[in-house]
């Protein structure tokens, strides 16, 4: 019977360890100069890109942010390459930082040199609002730029452009 007590004790140790809240994943966080955007793209030819240009100071780019994350989770395997851009100040990078660990966004994730300045945007092509996400095909053509129209873009907006580019083939 010891030998039974002891082996229970052992198992709920393992299963307890298993619960344990995992620490989050190491988060990379490069400085983007908006001249090289075209490279960050260019360096995954032959994957889907998913550029999620967001600021932690956007409460819509803060709620549609895990689905991002939840995408590349759930995608990754099948040739889904994330990006996040954050569109905040260089002086807020460890507010970013932390925003991101938090989401676990253990994929490419920059800080624009001139965070949400006029020229940023211009740089890197963006509308009228936030979040922005734009999805290039596997020879790096920008295939959606969401919003599409003046509206908050959405999972359901999203998800079947990523899912219809993703069974194109190679």
């Amino acid at each position: 019977m010891p030998a039974v007590a002891a082996a229970m004790v052992a198992f709920t140790g393992i299963a307890l360890a298993g619960c344990a809240r995992q620490p989050p994943p190491p988060i990379t966080l490069r400085q983007l100069d908006e001249t090289k955007f075209a490279d960050v793209v260019a360096q995954h030819r032959g994957k889907v890109v998913l550029v999620d240009f967001w600021a932690t100071w956007c409460a819509p780019c803060v709620e549609l942010f895990p689905h991002t994350v939840e995408l590349h989770r759930k995608k990754a395997g099948r040739g889904l390459v994330v990006v996040s851009v954050s569109l905040d100040d260089l002086e807020d990078e460890p507010q970013v930082r932390k925003f991101l660990e938090r989401q676990r966004a253990a994929f490419d994730n920059y800080i624009a040199t001139d965070g949400g300045s006029a020229e940023a945007w211009d740089a890197l092509g963006l509308k009228s609002n936030l979040p922005q996400l734009k999805l290039f095909d596997r020879n790096g053509k920008l295939r959606h730029h969401f919003p599409e129209s003046d509206t908050i873009v959405t999972p359901a907006d999203l998800d079947p452009a990523v899912e219809a580019l993703l069974a194109e083939p190679s």
